[in-house]
């Protein structure tokens, strides 16, 4: 029997590599901006970077090798990873891992003392949209200036704070 030439035809094709070198231009409380190197590969190539969250940016064509993530949750870590595709080929990297970092911590918003007496003094403070597991930092001073720190609580996951056997002086 005859073969047709177009029967006979294979193609072959190296698979591209992932993003490589993933680095933070910014890490803020809600968002994160990132940037990559495209790795050794040859045109065309779109890059995808993603959140283990589920939190991802789109493909994006070369040269854009930078994404900013926003809507993320304060102090959070996120796992990066990525791969490659070559749009015009069913061929893409394996999905790799990338780097990681954590989301800043939203500061705490100020209560105010809801309870002062002459040698304690309780603070109390929100703690906005950050996990349960934030631990928070008070120092209380003798001084305005908060220099030199007269106590602190320690780290504490707790949102509020008695200080006890305060000198007349403190702040």
């Amino acid at each position: 029997g005859k073969i047709s030439a177009i029967s006979n035809g294979a193609g072959a094709y190296a698979l591209p590599n992932p993003p490589a070198n993933l680095a933070f231009d910014f890490v803020g409380i809600s968002s994160v901006a990132v940037r990559w190197q495209p790795g050794d590969n040859r045109e065309p190539v779109v890059y995808q970077v993603s959140l283990a969250s589920g939190a991802s940016s789109p493909f994006l064509a070369s040269p854009a090798l930078n994404f900013t993530f926003t809507g993320l949750t304060p102090n959070t870590i996120l796992p990066f990873s990525g791969l490659a595709r070559n749009p015009e080929l069913p061929a893409s990297s394996q999905l790799a891992f990338l780097a990681s970092t954590v989301t800043l911590a939203e500061p705490p918003t100020g209560e105010g003392f809801p309870e002062v007496f002459r040698s304690s003094a309780t603070a109390r403070w929100s703690r906005g949209a950050n996990p349960p597991e934030t631990e928070f930092l008070v120092e209380l001073s003798t001084s305005i200036e908060r220099v030199p720190v007269f106590t602190t609580s320690g780290w504490i996951r707790a949102a509020e704070f008695t200080f006890t056997s305060l000198p007349p002086q403190a702040y």
